[in-house]
């Protein structure tokens, strides 16, 4: 309801826009292609594999996503996979950061798996090659290997060994408020950049809740970065329990 001139107004809707995820051009194509229906789907990628497949998936070069909550994610999860949680933009982050045509393993909340392919699909994704069989609890209980992610309060930064604090979100919340000394690098722009990071650095990452930040750290472990800690609650957080490391900056 504000009195804006035209000029005004375009810059407002469009000041935010992010990159289009590479999925939205891919989607054009097959909509012009054709596309297969949800039953081939379903039935080609509701796979239930064993811990041992999904070890052999992984050999192959398969990217494994786990669909579960960040706190549920950070608690133990297989090596190397990315926390995309249902409980947040699902499928706007997996379009943003997996590549189209890679095939994917899914570790999902048991009951969850269905929800986990559907949701790819409606973007384009239907290279799901099948999902870990009773979940993390399987795994674990296969003896096999598990990473977690430690989160720390913001009010508890200053006890890290020299962090790199990073920022994942995105610009116009930068414009906002940050906290003091950190670096910059939203979500989207850090599987281009993750790899010219010192792996040998302390990181704590945040976002404004921690949704981001947990989907940011798995992708540091990923990329072979050993310390890396996920600010809980996020810059929300660190508002009102440590606003002395919070810079404010007028828009």
């Amino acid at each position: 309801m504000q009195n804006l001139s035209k000029k005004e107004f375009i810059y407002v809707v469009t000041k935010d826009l992010p990159t289009p995820p590479p999925y939205f051009f891919k989607d054009a194509k097959i909509n012009i292609s054709g596309y297969d229906s949800y039953e081939t789907i379903i039935n080609r990628e509701s796979k239930a594999l064993s811990v041992e497949e999904v070890k052999l998936k992984i050999r192959d070069g398969v990217t494994v996503i786990d669909t579960r909550i960040p706190d549920e994610f950070e608690m133990g999860f297989v090596p190397g996979s990315i926390s995309i949680g249902l409980n947040g933009d699902y499928a706007v982050w997996a379009g943003s950061l997996i590549d189209f045509h890679t095939p994917i393993v899914l570790v999902a909340e048991e009951g969850k798996e269905l929800e986990s392919i559907v949701r790819l699909a409606r973007i384009g994704y239907e290279n799901v090659v099948g999902y870990l069989k009773g979940s993390i609890t399987n795994w674990i209980l296969a003896g096999e290997e598990t990473e977690k992610i430690i989160s720390v309060p913001g009010k508890n930064i200053d006890r890290l060994a020299n962090p790199i604090i990073l920022d994942v979100r995105k610009p116009s919340e930068r414009e906002t408020c940050f906290i003091k000394n950190s670096v910059f690098i939203t979500l989207s722009q850090l599987p281009s950049t993750v790899n010219t990071l010192d792996k040998d650095r302390t990181y704590a990452v945040y976002c404004a809740g921690g949704y981001r930040s947990i989907i940011a750290c798995s992708l540091l472990k990923k990329a072979g970065i050993k310390r890396v800690y996920n600010i809980t609650g996020g810059i929300t957080s660190m508002k009102e329990t440590a606003p002395e490391y919070i810079s404010f900056v007028a828009i």
